[in-house]
Parts: structure tokens; sequence; C-alpha cells
């Protein structure tokens, strides 16, 4: 049997937009959990720094898929053609992938910087970074973290002028065309079949609002700033919001990293 490896990063959303499509279609695989920034130790010989990263196979006959998207493209290979994320009609093919952009290039990253600009330094910051990674790195991550908070604050511009309100509007930008799609009354966002445009969405936009199931942990949130569990409140009860806690009760069969905090 291939052997099939996921590398990713604890608390990430494209890590567990890539574990979602492995989980649904049934691939056997294993997965390593790192420390942002640590994660480095581990990619560095696997053609790029980013996670999540899927080596599939041994030695010199390995393949290294480098996205999220080329894992989900994987994950279809395993799924029967109805059930593909990416569907074989052009039309809709099209829509599928003009959506993909939008959420990979804007929702993601502007997810990322919104949900670190609050829990970057909360008191529970620790055990969200370090959730399920290696004894060794929770333990070299505990001395560290001052120095991880600094460069992580400074590498994804937390410090930039209004980045988190630049942040929160495309956001929520993104989620207003998301409640256009759906207003017709559609299940999904691209009509009448799940696809890749739905699990991106909702794993991109999970830190947001929270969904049961999500695949990292997070503080609850009666204990997360109450300026950040306002405005989670307020997208969970919008359409799109509510799009993603249905899409985890219907569509996430499998939860990989449904942990504990670790002490």
């Amino acid at each position: 049997m291939t052997k099939i490896h996921l590398v990713s990063i604890a608390p990430s959303h494209y890590c567990e937009k890539a574990r979602w499509a492995l989980d649904r279609a049934g691939v056997n695989y294993t997965e390593d959990k790192h420390l942002p920034l640590l994660h480095r130790i581990y990619t560095r010989n696997l053609g790029g720094t980013s996670c999540p990263k899927l080596i599939i196979g041994d030695s010199d006959d390995r393949v290294i898929l480098q996205d999220s998207n080329d894992i989900l493209h994987y994950a279809d290979k395993n799924v029967n053609q109805e059930d593909w994320l990416y569907p074989a009609e052009e039309t809709l093919l099209n829509d599928v992938s003009a959506w993909l952009t939008k959420l990979d290039q804007k929702l993601g990253p502007h997810v990322r910087r919104w949900a670190y600009f609050y829990l970057l330094y909360h008191k529970d910051s620790y055990h969200i970074l370090s959730n399920g990674a290696l004894l060794w790195e929770r333990l070299a991550g505990w001395f560290l973290m001052p120095l991880l908070r600094y460069i992580i604050y400074k590498g994804i511009r937390i410090d930039a002028p209004g980045a988190k309100d630049i942040s929160f509007r495309k956001i929520s930008e993104i989620f207003r065309e998301v409640d256009m799609a759906l207003a017709d009354g559609r299940p999904f966002i691209c009509g009448s079949r799940f696809t890749a445009a739905d699990l991106t969405f909702a794993a991109l936009g999970g830190p947001v609002i929270r969904p049961a199931g999500y695949g990292c942990w997070l503080p609850p949130i009666e204990e997360v700033p109450k300026a950040m569990a306002e405005i989670q409140r307020t997208l969970r009860e919008t359409p799109a919001g509510k799009h993603i806690v249905k899409l985890y009760q219907s569509h996430r069969k499998e939860v990989i990293g449904q942990a504990l905090r670790v002490i």
C-alpha cells in the first residue's frame, strides 16, 4: 500500500481544507501537525515552506503535492465522478474555479490575519498554535512563544495601519457574495451539488464561524475577546454563516484534530 502523509500546521484553515477533502474521499493517510514557523524544519526539503503538503510514496518515487488545491484534485481521483469536487461540466467547473480564486486569495489570508489579530496574544494562543504538534515542538514552542508571536505578527502584517478592519471588510464582502449566491434557494454555492467551492468556503471561513467539528481546537466563544465574539455571532446568523454550519453537519464525515487542549 502506498504511504500517504500530510504535513500540516496545527491551526491552518488551508490544512483543514486539505484534510477535509482527504477524509471525504476515504484516503488512508497519516498527519503530522506542526507549530507555525517550526514547520519549516520539515518542509524545507519538500519544495517550499508552505503547508499543507501531501507526500505520496517513499524515497525517490515519492510525489509531493504543494498546496491545498492540488490535494483536492488528488482526492477527486478516489471518488465517483458524480461526487467530484471539480465537476466535469465545463460551465460549472468554470464557476467553481472562479470561486476558488476569490476564496483562496481573498478570504483565506484575511481570515488568518483577522483571527490572529484577536488570538495571537490571547491567553490560549499557545494551545491554538501547538495543538496536535509533536512533543518537542510543544516544549520548544512554550519557551519560544514571545518570538513566534512577534514573527507571525510582523509576517502577516497585523501591524499594518487598519489591518484588522481591512481584513474584516474583505471577509464581509465574501460572505455577502455567498449570501447572494444562495439567495435563489440553491443548496450549494454553485448550484445543486457540493463542490470545491463549498468545501473551501467552509474550511477557510471556519475560524470565523467556529462550526462544530472544525479540525483545530479553538477557545470557546465565551472566552475570546468580546469584539471578536460579537462579530462571530453576527456572521453565524447570515446565510453564508449558516451555510458553513450546515456543511460541517452534513458533509464533514470524518473529523481529525477535534482534540482537547494540550498542556
